[in-house]
């Protein structure tokens, strides 16, 4: 017999992923019983290792675990939300068209966008996500992951704060790598904890930040 320990997540409250394999089969299995769809959805937090570098591991746990609970209730009832690992989750939607997954995805990044993290709800973040659909997406259990995989891996060099639920168009990949370069920007943010560290003694700073036109700075 199953126990809290083996389905649930310890931090979050949000189904396991050990439980995410079960059920994603179980799912497959009836879909395929009754001729009927269902839809993944793959979703993290965009930038989420700088909340961590810069407030550390607790608050980043806070925040998890205040994604976990906005996620589970936006959901439907019949809708299991499943931490996959770090701030990835899935979520997992019986009887869901891609219309319809589609639809509700992009209802979750606004709310993301709008709510307010942290104890004084100041915390301002935005979601990724990657929609997969049985059996558009993929007729097994592994193929439909990994479509929802690469359409999340799609909408992060898209530039996050997005939803992705097509295979992607073919991409100058020369352009790629030049522009992936410039998304985790851990040495600024170095130099930004540096500065803000020393913020308590000064009493006052100035931060000037500059690039080559269309570099994205603002980004």
């Amino acid at each position: 017999m199953r126990t809290d320990n083996t389905i649930k997540d310890a931090l979050t409250g949000a189904y396991s992923r050990a439980y995410l394999h079960t059920r994603l089969n179980e799912e497959l299995n009836r879909a395929l019983r009754y001729d009927s769809s269902f839809s993944i959805l793959l979703v993290d937090l965009d930038y989420f290792k700088s909340i961590n570098d810069a407030f550390g591991h607790l608050k980043g746990d806070q925040v998890l675990t205040e994604f976990a609970d906005l996620l589970k209730s936006e959901v439907r009832n019949s809708d299991l939300v499943f931490r996959y690992g770090g701030d990835e989750f899935v979520i997992l939607m019986p009887y869901t068209t891609k219309q319809k997954a589609v639809s509700l995805a992009e209802r979750l990044l606004e709310q993301i966008r709008s709510y307010g993290f942290g104890e004084k709800k100041s915390l301002r973040l935005t979601m990724s996500c990657g929609v997969a659909t049985f059996p558009a997406d993929g007729n097994s259990a592994e193929d439909l992951f990994e479509a929802a995989d690469q359409h999340h891996y799609q909408a992060k060099r898209s530039g996050r704060d997005c939803v992705v639920f097509e295979d992607p168009q073919p991409y100058d990949m020369g352009r790629l790598e030049e522009v992936s370069r410039l998304i985790e920007r851990d040495e600024e943010m170095a130099v930004v904890r540096s500065q803000i560290e020393t913020l308590p003694a000064s009493g006052r700073s100035i931060l000037r930040v500059s690039g080559e036109p269309g570099l994205g700075i603002t980004r």
